[in-house]
């Protein structure tokens, strides 16, 4: 295993901390203790002592340097999320700065892989991921209600708090939320103008913007022919509008006790993207590049939400955004949004001490509630903080507000535990029936039949 050696290090720490004087065992201890090789055993400590954390006495041997180690913390991220990433790795020097006796260390994971790289990642670790809920019956995580400072500090959170029935019928909390982004329409209002749309009122209803998307391809913006928006090959799913095509409500419910997915939107979902794309508004655009409605070379972001905010700054090249609700199928209908954002969580780890735990606790607590994290926090990632506080201050702020606003009446992302397997299954057709491989009616009928199927297997 790639980690072996990490995790024979954090055993040996634990070890160590247990024995008299904190005397770290020594090479053949190791191996004999924990059944491991020489060549494992040897890593593990040149890794305590390249890390600062071990002290080698002549004639009396290796010993851990008691005000650095009380605590190890790994902060596990998404390494495809860069903004995050800035953040955590600034939050973790401020973080030690003010708790010497903890050690923060940023862990950049693979997304596709988080639950093997929680599970098989060393140590006690801190998770923050879109929605980390969907691992509360997984046993993964540590119930975080029963901390000390658990109510004072929910009291000073919105209400976004996620809370599951337990087994015995008792309510309890898993993760919490560490900042909030809803799904809204961007608009390019220098392009809208010259079309002559109202951006400020918005499309009233999908057909209506449809036909904006269709107006935007008769004109020419910096030399090219412009887009009513733009589609990302595997990028993800548009949410917002298949809650809308569902009467505002997920498609994943749970009732009575049994797990059901409603396809009854899915069709009219598929059919409206799969439109766009083929009546040629809605053209492909290569992964990893800004979305052209930033450049002004698109009319609209479907699915844009408060990274448009930073990505303006750092580009500011005087393209001007209208921030609308997600239009409704139909005028006169009920709008709603997607409530995205990330969440933080303790993984649960039986080895970890009890300094370990509150360590680990107290970096939960100052990334949540902490002024100046939540502030660094914004700053860095554009998002809507969680801090009541500092939420105030943001709904006076002309940048925010309209992305506040998309608040009411909005459905926070389902954290049902199937949730996953699920939209990777609504994901792969939705992308194959836009691009044309599959008809739309084909592609929804796939669509309920996996979903079908994954339910029986999940809740066996």
């Amino acid at each position: 295993m790639a980690y072996k050696y990490l995790q024979i290090r954090d055993k040996v720490i634990n070890q160590a901390k247990r024995t008299p004087g904190n005397r770290v065992p020594s090479e053949h201890e190791i191996c004999r203790m924990f059944a491991v090789s020489r060549t494992t055993a040897i890593k593990a400590l040149n890794s305590l002592a390249a890390d600062k954390l071990v002290r080698r006495e002549v004639g009396r041997g290796t010993f851990l340097v008691r005000s650095q180690v009380n605590a190890v913390i790994h902060l596990l991220v998404n390494r495809h999320d860069r903004n995050f990433t800035s953040f955590a790795n600034l939050i973790a020097p401020a973080f030690s700065a003010a708790n010497p006796d903890v050690d923060v260390r940023v862990d950049a994971v693979d997304a596709t892989q988080w639950v093997r790289e929680i599970i098989t990642r060393p140590g006690m670790k801190v998770a923050c991921a879109s929605h980390v809920g969907y691992l509360s019956d997984s046993g993964i995580l540590r119930p975080l209600h029963d901390l000390p400072g658990f109510e004072p500090l929910c009291k000073r959170l919105l209400p976004y708090v996620a809370w599951r029935t337990g087994a015995d019928g008792k309510a309890l909390c898993d993760s919490l939320p560490l900042m909030l982004a809803p799904d809204a329409l961007l608009i390019n209002l220098g392009l809208a103008e010259e079309l002559g749309l109202d951006a400020v009122r918005g499309p009233a209803d999908w057909a209506e913007l449809a036909d904006w998307a269709g107006r935007a391809r008769r004109v020419q913006r910096h030399g090219q022919p412009a887009m009513g928006a733009s589609i990302v090959p595997g990028h993800r799913l548009p949410l917002s509008y298949l809650l809308s095509s569902s009467g505002c409500r997920h498609v994943i419910r749970a009732e009575g006790g049994r797990v059901g997915f409603d396809s009854s939107g899915i069709e009219t979902w598929l059919s409206f993207f799969h439109g766009l794309h083929h009546n040629g508004a809605m053209p492909l655009y290569p992964a990893g590049n800004l979305d052209p409605v930033l450049l002004g070379n698109a009319l609209f972001s479907p699915w844009g939400s408060t990274w448009a905010i930073s990505q303006q700054r750092d580009l500011a090249n005087g393209e001007r955004l209208a921030v609308q609700r997600i239009p409704p199928v139909r005028a006169g209908q009920r709008s709603c949004c997607e409530i995205g954002g990330l969440e933080v969580a303790l993984v649960r780890n039986l080895e970890c001490s009890e300094a370990e735990l509150d360590a680990a606790w107290r970096l939960v607590r100052f990334m949540v509630g902490d002024q100046s994290a939540q502030r660094l926090l914004v700053d860095t990632f554009s998002c809507l903080s969680v801090l009541r506080g500092l939420h105030e201050e943001q709904c006076a702020d002309p940048r925010f507000r309209p992305f506040i606003d998309l608040l009411e009446g909005g459905v926070r992302r389902s954290d049902h535990p199937l949730q996953h397997p699920l939209l990777r299954i609504v994901h792969a057709y939705f992308h194959r029936c836009v691009l044309g491989d599959l008809t739309v009616a084909r592609a929804a009928e796939r669509i309920a039949e996996g979903c079908a199927l994954q339910i029986e297997i999940g809740v066996r």
